[in-house]
């Protein structure tokens, strides 16, 4: 329970994204880690250009504090939206 909390708490930047934001940014976070951090096959899966899969990358780096384009950023960002699965559901 402390280990989530700790998670969830990581996760403030992300979850205080826009409705618009926070779907991109999950989109391409998991698509990113999907696709092995390969941007053209991440912008294949989510039918974007890969310029767009950068732009939202660097995006959600500059919002959240973690760099999905980093092994460490990228572990961060999917822990977080493990952990918080739950509270993203409408």
């Amino acid at each position: 329970a402390a280990t989530k909390a700790m998670i969830a708490s990581k996760g403030s930047n992300l979850r205080a994204l826009s409705g618009e934001d926070l779907t991109a940014a999950v989109e391409t976070i998991r698509a990113f880690s999907t696709a092995d951090l390969n941007v053209a096959r991440a912008a294949e899966q989510i039918h974007v250009h890969p310029n767009t899969v950068r732009y939202r990358l660097q995006q959600i780096a500059a919002k959240t504090g973690y760099d999905p384009r980093t092994f460490a950023g990228l572990v961060d960002l999917i822990c977080i939206l493990e952990t918080t699965a739950d509270e993203q559901q409408p």
